[in-house]
C-alpha cells in the first residue's frame, strides 16, 4: 500500500435480518434502494468493472437496488481515506452475511440477551468495491464478487430484509398522522398495508413502524419538557420558594431529559398541616404521550384534594422512583408521611420502602379494582356475576378470616386458583384490603 492511502473500517453491527418480533432498534440510514432507478432507468443491470457513478452514494443505491432484485441485504464494509486530506476514496460494500459474527465477550456481557439471535452471517463473499477517479471526480466499480454462500431470499420475503427497509417520505406522513390520532403501531401497520396493498409494497415492518413511532415520541416528549423546564424556571426566579428540580440522566443513556417534580409554595405550606397521609398517583397517562403526570395529594380539614407537588415521569425505574421521593422528601423539609398510598407496582413499592420505610404504605384499591378488569376481561365477560362476587368479597367482608374464605371460594367458583396475577394480589393483601 503506498503512503497515499489509509485503510479505514466502519464497524457495523450485525446486519440483521429480524423476524417481525424483534425489538431490537433497526433504525438504518440505508439510502432508499428507488434512488437506484433514477441512475439506471434499465433496472436489470448486473455490476461489471468499469461500471461509472457520480457519487459513491449512488453506488451503494445502485448495490442495494441490485440487491434487492438478486435476493439478499448489504452493508457498507470498509473504506479506505487518502492520506493527503482524509477524504474515502474507495468503498466496499458486501453482503449482509459477510464475515463472521463478533463474539467479542464485552459486546455479549453488555447486552441482557433475552432470546439469543440466530447467527446470520456466514463469511459470504459477495461485494461491490468501489474506487474514486482522481481527475472526474466519478466513483468506478474495482471490484464485484457475485456469487453467495448461501440461498438469497426470494422477490416476497426481500422487503424484510434489513438494507431494504426504509420509511418513505409519504409513508411517514401517514404515520404521522394516525399516531398523532392515537392509533398504536399495529393497527397503523395494516392502514398502511390496505393502503399499499400487501406487506411487501409497504418495504418495511411492524418493528421499523414501531421504532420510528417511539423515536417520533421521544422527541415530541423532549420539546414538551424544554417547554415544561422554561416555565419552571421562570416561576422560580419570580418565587424563590417555588421548588423544582429535575433528574440527571447519567443512567439513561437513550433519553436527554430525567423525570422532572415541582411544589409550589403553597404546597409546601399545606403539607406542613396536612401531610400525615399521602397518595402518589400515577394513572394519569394522558393519551397523547403515555407520559405519566403524578401528582402527590392529600385531604385537607374540609375534606377537599390538595396538591403536594406534581411529577413528569420519563423512566418508570426504581432509581427514577427513589430519585423522586427523595426530591419530594427534601422539598417537604425531610418531613416523611404518616402514610403513603399509590398504585400496586412493585417498582414503586421497593422505592417506597427504601425512601420512607417508617410509613404505613398502602395499595389504591380503585386502581387494583380498574386492573382487575384489564387482567381478568375474559371472567368478567363470561361471568357476569363475577365482579359484585370479587367487590362483596373484598368490601363487605367484617374480618381477616371472612375475607380469606370468601376470597377463596371466589377462586373455586371461578376457576381462578393458578391466575398468577390474583395470587400475587393476595400475598400483598395486608396492603390493600379493608
Amino acid at each position: 500500500m503506498d503512503n497515499e492511502e489509509v485503510l479505514d473500517f466502519d464497524v457495523d453491527d450485525d446486519g440483521i435480518d429480524i423476524e417481525p418480533n424483534d425489538a431490537i432498534d433497526m433504525l438504518d440510514d440505508t439510502t432508499n434502494s428507488s434512488d437506484a432507478a433514477t441512475y439506471f432507468p434499465d433496472g436489470d443491470l448486473e455490476p461489471y468493472e468499469g461500471l461509472e457513478f457520480e457519487s459513491e452514494e449512488s453506488a451503494k443505491a445502485f448495490y442495494n437496488s441490485y440487491a434487492r432484485r438478486i435476493g439478499f441485504s448489504t452493508r457498507v464494509s470498509s473504506s479506505r481515506r487518502s492520506r493527503r486530506d482524509g477524504a474515502i476514496i474507495q468503498r466496499q460494500f458486501v453482503c449482509a452475511k459477510e464475515g463472521f459474527r463478533n463474539m467479542n465477550e464485552k459486546r455479549t456481557k453488555d447486552r441482557e440477551i433475552k432470546r439469543p439471535r440466530t447467527i446470520t452471517r456466514v463469511g459470504c463473499k459477495a461485494s461491490l468495491s468501489v474506487k474514486m477517479h482522481d481527475s472526474s471526480g466519478k466513483w468506478a466499480v474495482s471490484g464485484f464478487v457475485k456469487e453467495h454462500n448461501h440461498e438469497l431470499v426470494p422477490p416476497d420475503q426481500v422487503h424484510c430484509l434489513r438494507s431494504h427497509r426504509q420509511i418513505s417520505g409519504p409513508a411517514k406522513t401517514l404515520i404521522d398522522t394516525l399516531q398523532a390520532a392515537g392509533m398504536g403501531p399495529r393497527r397503523i401497520m395494516s392502514a398502511l398495508i390496505k393502503e399499499y396493498g400487501g406487506i411487501s409494497r409497504v418495504g418495511f415492518t411492524e418493528v421499523d413502524c414501531r421504532n420510528y413511532m417511539r423515536n417520533n415520541r421521544q422527541k415530541s416528549i423532549q420539546g414538551e419538557i424544554q417547554l415544561l423546564l422554561d416555565y419552571l424556571r421562570q416561576m422560580n426566579a419570580d418565587n424563590p420558594s417555588f421548588f423544582y428540580s429535575v433528574e440527571d440522566d447519567h443512567h439513561h443513556h437513550h433519553e436527554s431529559v430525567g423525570n422532572v417534580f415541582w411544589a409550589d409554595p403553597k404546597a409546601i405550606t399545606d403539607f406542613t398541616y396536612f401531610g400525615d397521609t399521602v397518595t402518589f398517583d400515577t394513572t394519569y397517562r394522558s393519551n397523547r404521550y403515555r407520559l405519566p403526570f403524578a401528582p402527590f395529594t392529600g385531604v385537607n380539614h374540609h375534606g377537599q384534594p390538595i396538591l403536594f407537588g406534581c411529577a413528569f415521569i420519563v423512566n418508570e425505574n426504581e432509581a427514577s422512583f427513589v430519585w423522586l421521593f427523595k426530591t419530594w422528601l427534601s422539598a417537604m423539609s425531610g418531613r416523611s408521611p404518616v402514610s403513603i398510598t399509590t398504585d400496586h407496582d412493585a417498582v414503586i413499592r421497593a422505592a417506597v420502602m427504601q425512601v420512607f420505610p417508617e410509613a404505613r404504605h398502602r395499595f389504591c384499591k380503585w386502581h387494583i379494582f380498574k386492573k382487575c378488569q384489564e387482567k381478568l376481561s375474559h371472567v368478567f365477560l363470561r361471568h357476569p356475576s363475577f365482579e359484585s362476587d370479587l367487590h362483596k368479597s373484598v368490601n363487605l367482608t367484617d374480618s381477616v378470616e371472612d375475607f380469606e374464605s370468601c376470597w377463596f371460594s371466589l377462586l373455586d367458583k371461578y376457576e381462578l386458583r393458578d391466575h398468577d396475577w390474583l395470587q400475587a394480589l393476595y400475598s400483598d393483601r395486608r396492603q390493600w384490603v379493608p
